[in-house]
């Protein structure tokens, strides 16, 4: 029987701006703990992300034990990690309406400054006893929620399949990307490459995760983490497509799996030896 292992994890505690590397996580049913728990807004409440502003790859994220904390290019912003005192606001993630709380105006301003905005910006995390609608129960469940993650609660990756296409990009004469273009949550090896779309469930003692569906990739895959760039010829987006696209669509490439956690809550380490069932 195959054995696959947990080589990385990640979360990402403001959607779309850079990720944290752990070698532990929570395992809850939205996703690892304090994954995509906060989102960026305009003022029409409408969600913000690389696809817009890509140098928001560039704010990095920290965590005191009471605040959230946030960095670009040397500054330093801090986010007290209680919730806002404050009425609720109506705010949308793709065609979802979600009750949130917003941060404050420091912080907006901040935002709208360091990432040069033309419109202000809000920072909102989710009001608490809010439960965004699931959108997509035929294929996460109508039981599974998440925070601000755009589809399933977790995101999974291999490393054979970047490895295939970082082979592939050197046949091209293009530049090889590394696993933060994909922004996965679970990073596993063990699997031949793109095996993960024919995989069903990843079994550990303590958990189960179950592989949904493959993942669409964007424009965002052209981002580089780094420097907050759209590569000017779209690598990976192009070979991503030819080499492995979506199952209805060839003209969007497809990389890694919508997962959720089918057991209860656990912790989850790199290291964690899981067999395919």
């Amino acid at each position: 029987m195959t054995q696959v292992t947990v080589e990385q994890l990640f979360i990402y505690p403001v959607k779309s701006c850079a990720g944290i590397e752990l070698t532990e996580a929570e395992l809850t049913p939205e996703g690892l703990s304090w994954d995509r728990s906060w989102m960026i807004i305009m003022p029409n409440g409408k969600f913000v992300t690389q696809r817009q502003m890509p140098q928001m790859a560039k704010i990095r994220i920290d965590f005191s034990e009471q605040a959230l904390i946030l960095g670009y290019e040397g500054e330093i912003f801090t986010v007290d990690l209680n919730p806002p005192v404050s009425d609720p606001i109506t705010a949308t993630i793709w065609k979802d309406e979600c009750q949130v709380l917003d941060e404050g105006p420091a912080v907006g301003e901040w935002l709208t400054r360091v990432l040069d905005s033309k419109q202000p910006l809000r920072l909102v995390c989710m009001q608490g006893d809010f439960v965004r609608p699931q959108s997509a129960p035929e294929r996460f469940g109508a039981d599974t929620h998440t925070q601000f993650a755009d589809a399933a609660p977790y995101l999974l990756t291999n490393t054979a399949s970047l490895d295939s296409l970082n082979q592939q990009l050197s046949k091209e004469g293009k530049d090889s990307v590394d696993i933060r273009h994909f922004r996965p949550n679970i990073v596993v090896s063990g699997l031949e490459a793109f095996a993960e779309q024919e995989s069903k469930q990843l079994v550990h003692a303590d958990y189960t995760l179950t592989l949904c569906d493959p993942s669409s990739r964007c424009i965002m895959t052209t981002v580089n983490p780094d420097t907050g760039v759209k590569h000017p010829e779209m690598v990976p987006f192009k070979t991503l497509t030819d080499l492995n696209a979506m199952p209805d669509n060839e003209r969007v490439p497809a990389f890694g799996m919508n997962t959720i956690c089918s057991t209860g809550e656990a912790i989850i380490r790199v290291g964690d030896k899981l067999q395919i069932s």
